[in-house]
């Protein structure tokens, strides 16, 4: 009887140990394996469409050849500004116009300084009048321009050029830059004008030079 006992509480404990083992194995492994994706949605599989078949006797269809990369500029693309007007007009633009001859020449100039020489002197000699006998420069300037519509040439813009004007007699240079309007000079027409310089130099209260200097023109 004892034996039979014994062997009932070895059975008994086996089969507990035997069901604490399958419990722990069932906690260390999951429940369930994830199912896949397409299964998982609960829609079924879609089977790819089967190809078209060919007419008889139809040559088997062959790829299109790949087209060539086109190639990459170097530098940025140029860009013609709109509007930008063409190079034979942007030259024409800055081209002077035509070039005409002066209304009066060097020699002219010269011939019309020498002929003021008796003006000039008489501006000297009121100066030396009110007690002035110094000496110096006078730098004087004047324009030559051509009238069109009255067929005459005028004198305008009298005046004096004080970089190189050494007298300091203000009513003798006054005097000395308004003889240039006792100039005369033929009118031409399809001329220029012209913006002229001369010199008069005094010594002691008299003139010792009256000269032409150079022009230029005047458009």
């Amino acid at each position: 009887m004892r034996g039979r006992t014994a062997a009932l509480a070895i059975a008994g404990v086996l089969l507990l140990g035997g069901m604490i083992a399958l419990r722990c194995s069932l906690m260390s492994s999951p429940d369930t394996e994830p199912a896949p994706a397409s299964m998982a949605s609960g829609s079924a599989p879609v089977a790819a469409a089967p190809p078209t078949p060919l007419p008889a006797g139809a040559p088997p269809p062959t790829s299109a050849p790949a087209a060539p990369a086109a190639p990459v500029p170097a530098g940025p693309a140029a860009t013609a500004s709109p509007g930008a007007p063409e190079l034979p007009a942007v030259v024409e633009a800055f081209t002077p116009t035509e070039k005409r001859p002066p209304v009066a020449n060097k020699a002219l100039l010269r011939q019309q300084v020498a002929a003021v020489a008796a003006q000039v002197a008489d501006c000297t000699n009121q100066a030396a009048g009110s007690g002035y006998r110094g000496s110096g420069t006078a730098v004087l300037t004047y324009m030559v321009t051509p009238d069109k519509k009255k067929q005459t040439v005028e004198i305008e813009q009298t005046g004096i050029e004080y970089d190189g004007t050494t007298i300091d007699n203000q009513p003798l240079l006054d005097c000395l830059k308004d003889t240039s309007k006792a100039m005369t000079f033929a009118y031409v027409p399809d001329t220029d004008g012209v913006f002229a310089l001369r010199r008069v130099k005094v010594a002691d209260g008299k003139v010792v030079e009256n000269a032409f200097v150079n022009f230029h023109y005047v458009r």
